[in-house]
């Protein structure tokens, strides 16, 4: 017997999309110009609406993967995640060395 006409729909493959590697780009430049700046403020950045819960998914989905690559510092400041760059955190530590001078 044939499943055409069932209405079932083929199994959606998981994991990052083919424009996945892009929208991390995107992503790291908006945090490099605007740092600190928090997951809304990038979906504004990218014009997605931040009430929608998938948008919020793939912004923190996002924002993981480029912390893991210790390309962006994350932390939770109530219920924001705030990043920033992890060049500013190295300057940040080499300023606290300078002060303890």
């Amino acid at each position: 017997m044939k499943k055409e006409g069932l209405g079932l729909k083929p199994k959606r493959k998981r994991g990052p999309g083919p424009d996945s590697d892009l929208i991390r780009e995107q992503i790291l430049g908006i945090i490099s110009e605007n740092w600190p700046i928090h997951a809304s403020g990038i979906l504004e950045h990218l014009h997605l609406d931040k009430k929608e819960k998938h948008s919020l998914i793939l912004a923190k989905y996002h924002l993981d993967q480029l912390a893991r690559e210790d390309k962006i510092k994350l932390k939770k400041i109530g219920q924001s995640m705030v990043a920033w760059p992890h060049e500013v955190e190295k300057l940040r530590i080499v300023h606290d060395l300078m002060r303890g001078l």
